[in-house]
């Protein structure tokens, strides 16, 4: 038998042996159910995750490069830099 339950059943002071052997099982049953208790609340979860992924999708993305240097304040984007990127290679040419 498993350590934990022999340490609840003697502090209980469960002696005799068929009680015993209903306790223990009804402590193993009772485990077994908050396990899958907790199993489905985490498919639960992660089925949530999934809709509210699915929901999600309907928004276009931004650019990555340009969302990621954007918010790292290394690319200082107006209307004017792509015109004038645009001039500068036609320059370079």
């Amino acid at each position: 038998m498993l350590p934990l339950t022999d340490w609840i059943l003697e502090d209980l002071t469960l002696e005799k042996v068929s009680f015993r052997m209903v306790a223990v099982s009804g402590l193993l049953f009772l485990l077994l159910a908050v396990l899958f208790h907790f199993l489905l609340k985490g498919f639960g979860f992660c089925y949530h995750f999934y809709v509210t992924c699915q929901k999600l999708r309907c928004f276009p993305e931004p650019p990555r490069i340009n969302w990621l240097l954007g918010h790292l304040d290394i690319m200082l984007y107006n209307k004017f830099d792509r015109k004038s990127s645009s001039i500068r290679s036609n320059v370079m040419l």
